[in-house]
């Protein structure tokens, strides 16, 4: 899995150490397409006529560059359509592309055809791509109150760089809909609310993460305002019916009581799961997650 896409290669089809048979995409996720590109350099002219090699490599570079351009890394990659001029040499190709992928966990979608030429003259290959990015939602002013965080927070450095290392990091709102975003927003600047649940079956569906203790996220509010940072404190699954008392405070919604918190979690969880299809009872599975808000200075906890 990458990305959220699960990669399918059923044990009744010929396994390959190369490509995968086929791909499921999750929503929330954006599709970049990548036309065909080149061995060409920046002057757009073919860099080494007759070496399918070079070509190759300087094409699938020309591909990575494009893929950053979306803010992807090469990662990111699904599948590859990979066009080849008759009589050219696959293995050499085949070597570049080796190169360019060692070290990926997954093997994309490829298709190779021979073609009589291309319309770039003496091109020997062209490789349109597609790959799928995670929507994050960090938006223009998202990115712009994580940026503050990390240049002006005492331990911002730190945070920016375990950031990069903790599965999950983006920008996102409580609960659904505009209204529901913004009370449980203020909640949480207000500094009532400390914790948040969601049903483990519905990440798994969605093919969203499960938070990770030390995740950052950016909280937005029903207009898509970012409103403060918060960093995942402590993560647990357990059945619904187990929460505490002191977990329904901490998610600091209603009265705070456990009774309320049963009561709005249930008929909220019970609807998310009709619409995907899921069972539901009193002992689905639900990730527990406390957290700390960590900036703007004024709203962060001490």
């Amino acid at each position: 899995m990458n990305n959220g896409v699960v990669y399918l290669n059923p044990p009744s089809l010929p396994a390959s150490p190369a490509y995968s048979h086929g791909a499921v995409i999750p929503p929330r996720t954006h599709i970049i397409e990548i036309g065909g590109q080149n061995g060409v350099g920046s002057d757009g002219t073919i860099q080494n006529p007759g070496d399918i090699g070079v070509q190759t490599a300087l094409a699938l570079e020309n591909l990575r560059r494009v893929l950053a351009e979306a803010g992807a890394g090469i990662d990111a990659l699904v599948s590859l359509r990979i066009s080849v001029v008759d009589g050219s040499d696959l293995h050499a190709g085949f070597a570049a592309w080796s190169e360019f992928w060692k070290g990926q966990s997954h093997q994309p979608l490829v298709s190779v055809v021979r073609v009589a030429s291309l319309v770039v003259p003496d091109a020997l290959v062209e490789i349109e791509a597609r790959a799928v990015a995670r929507d994050d939602g960090m938006t223009t002013a998202a990115r712009e109150m994580w940026v503050d965080f990390v240049m002006n927070h005492p331990d911002g450095a730190a945070a920016g760089a375990e950031s990069a290392a903790t599965p999950g990091t983006g920008a996102w709102t409580f609960g659904r809909g505009t209204e529901m975003a913004n009370e449980l927003a203020d909640l949480v600047v207000a500094g009532t609310k400390r914790a948040t649940a969601g049903s483990f079956q519905t990440l798994l569906a969605i093919g969203e993460p499960v938070p990770a203790v030390g995740r950052f996220s950016i909280v937005l509010d029903g207009s898509g305002t970012p409103r403060c940072i918060i960093r995942t404190t402590s993560v647990a699954v357990a059945p619904l019916a187990s929460v505490t008392d002191e977990f329904a405070r901490r998610e600091g919604e209603g009265d705070r009581s456990r009774d309320y918190w049963l009561d709005e979690h249930r008929r909220f969880f019970e609807t998310e799961h009709k619409e995907l299809e899921l069972a539901f009872s009193d002992g689905v599975p639900v990730v527990f997650e406390e957290f700390d808000v960590v900036w703007p200075a004024e709203v962060a906890d001490g």
